[in-house]
């Protein structure tokens, strides 16, 4: 992105995602919630930029959310000295991804850590209560991991998802299963993305039939990014117009107190 906006040419370029995906403490269908959430994380191998990455869920579901994501086939580690292992075997000391496991399914995490390698794990789930920059765990990670960030008010997990986004990948998209309006106003207001995904996956952002969002594998981030754009980058962001203009004859031309009756 960098590359092409400093090229000297018109470009278009996005930003990065790190998903977060709010589970409202109103919203009901707890097994259609985990399905969504694996299926958004394991497409691609976990590559996609629309997968979730942090998954708030209220704490008094936590165990019944755990349980949901294992019939699904999360394979979920709690304990402290396999969750240090994996976060040594994902990043590199200064935070940055380790490359030789980008792309790696679940199954071949699991392996490099020593853990029972079950061919139908189709992602590691681990629990996660630090924000941002406390826990590189915060950050994307680009194969089948997912941490659920357990919260007791929703406001305050709202804010907990800003200060990820915050850190990395504002602009992006995010998903908030609720029926509640008031929750969603505001996470529409406070969370920092230009996609905030009702009721369906983040990866339902690149563009659905029956969301109206256009098809794309190009996911622009506005200002919040970087971006020169904040929607899908489609065809018509590659189309350019000739526009004929005429004089109309008869159009009213504003005096200065007409524009502006306040100054």
């Amino acid at each position: 992105v960098k590359a092409a906006y400093s090229s000297g040419k018109p470009s278009f370029g996005v930003g990065q995602g790190n998903v977060q995906m709010i589970l409202g403490d109103d919203y009901e269908d707890i097994d259609g919630f985990a399905a969504d959430s694996i299926q958004c994380r394991t497409f691609d191998m976990g590559l996609g930029c629309t997968s979730d990455q942090m998954v708030h869920v209220p704490a008094d579901k936590m165990d019944e959310v755990v349980a949901a994501f294992k019939r699904h086939g999360a394979l979920y580690i709690e304990d402290k000295e396999t969750i240090d292992r994996l976060r040594n075997l994902l990043f590199m000391p200064d935070g940055s991804l380790n490359r030789a496991c980008v792309g790696n399914t679940a199954v071949q995490l699991a392996e490099k850590l020593g853990l029972p390698a079950d061919e139908n794990i189709r992602t590691l789930l681990l629990p996660m209560k630090a924000v941002a920059y406390e826990d590189f765990f915060c950050k994307e990670i680009l194969c089948p991991v997912e941490r659920l960030h357990p919260y007791t008010n929703f406001y305050d997990t709202v804010e907990d998802a800003r200060k990820n986004y915050m850190m990395e990948g504002a602009g992006h998209v995010g998903a908030l299963y609720t029926k509640n309006e008031d929750y969603i106003a505001y996470a529409g207001e406070r969370i920092p993305v230009c996609r905030l995904m009702i009721c369906q996956t983040a990866g339902a952002g690149a563009g659905r039939y029956n969301n109206a969002f256009p098809g794309t594998n190009t996911i622009g981030c506005g200002f919040w990014g970087g971006n020169s754009i904040s929607e899908n980058f489609c065809y018509k962001h590659l189309l350019q117009y000739t526009r004929v203009s005429r004089v109309i004859e008869d159009a009213h031309i504003p005096t200065t107190e007409e524009i502006f009756p306040d100054l």
